[in-house]
């Protein structure tokens, strides 16, 4: 049976058409048309083996990403580290229009993490990308991230730093009233508006932050903020000692609200002597700790012998303090002193005389001083032998521990 088809209207023999196009595919190949054929080949072949190169670069990357898509459950660990990798490899290799492609796909399947929003927006800024960084702090900030500080912080420095002082103004004042209770937020809004020189807009700021808030430390904070603002920008010092004063009242043991007071009064031009007795008097007369006492009373002594023109007062201020603090010392450290009787008594003369042999050889002319270098280096105690006494080969928290301090605000604020 033969079969046919129907072409343009046509009907055309299907087996005749099979038949000449086996005819065609057959006939033998001129050698121009080889010769073309091959170097095309060898062209692209190039392309080929540069692209599959290439690939396998990148494959073990890809084969890393399970979830290429946006989904509300957080990334697995090795999933950000895996992208992570990705962009350092690709940001190294220099080829800015991948490096871009790789990114928007990022900040697709990682579109909750500020800090790939953040890392985008950093690179395009670096490579001169005005506008695109423009664009990817705006995507963050008013679709992904709306609550996320840092990104907007970021966003708001960055149009500061290109002269659009009223956005940045615009994004830090939606900031705070999305993210209400962010101490860094009102500190930045007030020091945008104290670079554009706008000196009452920073003091409103200021001022209501200390008047919104009812944390006395929060008060006291935003406190010291402002009396230094006043001191160097508004220079409005007696507004200063005012609005401390007034922190004060309602923070009665705030070791540094005191101290703030102090450095005002000693950073004038013309350091008044009684406003500084008055000063140390507020803390001989507050609750604080007899430690906290005992420093204030020190640095006072310290103060009038520098800046004091009376002698009869720097003497009375001395005996006050050795009365009061080193009597105190000495119950608390005072001891009965042990028997020199006992069974122990024949130990420490031994002890003391092997002690005042050692004196007499070194203070000897003909002593040998290479000798003396090695006792000091391998001595009894064996200072630097740590394995022995492991809490000293580790570091201390300092005494004063600033980082908690700093911590306990950073957590206030959190809220």
């Amino acid at each position: 049976m033969v079969n046919k088809i129907v072409l343009l209207g046509e009907t055309v023999d299907e087996t005749a058409a099979t038949e000449e196009t086996k005819g065609e595919v057959s006939k033998p190949e001129d050698p121009e048309t080889s010769a073309v054929r091959k170097k095309v080949i060898a062209q692209r072949k190039v392309l080929y083996d540069a692209n599959e190169m290439e690939v396998s670069k990148r494959w073990t990357f890809e084969e890393g990403i399970k979830r290429p898509y946006f989904h509300v459950k957080p990334l697995e660990r090795l999933q950000l580290k895996n992208w992570r990798d990705y962009l350092d490899f690709e940001v190294g290799t220099g080829n800015h229009r991948r490096v871009v492609i790789l990114f928007e796909r990022c900040v697709i399947a990682c579109a909750l993490y500020e800090e790939f929003w953040q890392r985008f927006a950093s690179y395009m800024e670096v490579h001169d990308c005005v506008d695109g960084c423009r664009s990817v702090y705006d995507r963050a900030c008013r679709v992904h991230l709306p609550s996320k500080p840092h990104i907007h912080l970021a966003w708001a420095a960055f149009e500061e730093k290109h002269e659009n002082v009223d956005k940045a103004r615009e994004i830090l004042e939606k900031l705070d009233s999305v993210v209400p209770g962010l101490g860094y937020v009102k500190l930045r809004r007030a020091n945008l508006e104290r670079r554009c020189q706008e000196i009452p807009n920073a003091r409103a700021i200021y001022e209501q932050a200390i008047t919104e808030n009812t944390d006395a430390q929060l008060v006291s904070f935003y406190s010291i903020k402002y009396a230094k603002f006043l001191t160097k920008f508004a220079k409005n010092v007696d507004k200063a000692r005012e609005v401390l004063k007034a922190a004060l009242e309602k923070d009665k043991e705030n070791k540094r609200l005191y101290l703030q007071l102090l450095d005002l009064e000693l950073t004038m031009p013309e350091t008044n002597e009684e406003k500084v007795d008055e000063i140390f008097e507020l803390v001989k007369n507050s609750s604080l700790s007899e430690e906290i006492k005992e420093s204030f009373s020190q640095r006072r002594l310290e103060f009038l012998e520098d800046f004091s023109s009376n002698i009869v007062k720097i003497t009375k201020a001395q005996e006050a303090h050795n009365k009061l603090y080193k009597s105190k010392t000495n119950q608390a450290t005072g001891k009965k002193r042990p028997s020199d009787e006992g069974p122990d008594a024949a130990a420490k003369v031994a002890k003391t005389d092997d002690t005042s042999n050692q004196f007499n050889n070194v203070y000897d002319g003909t002593t040998d001083y290479s000798a003396i270098a090695g006792y000091a280096a391998n001595s009894a105690y064996n200072y630097n032998t740590t394995a022995q006494w492991p809490g000293y080969g580790t570091a201390q928290q300092p005494g004063y521990n600033y980082g908690n301090w700093y911590q306990q605000y950073g957590q206030t604020y959190a809220h």
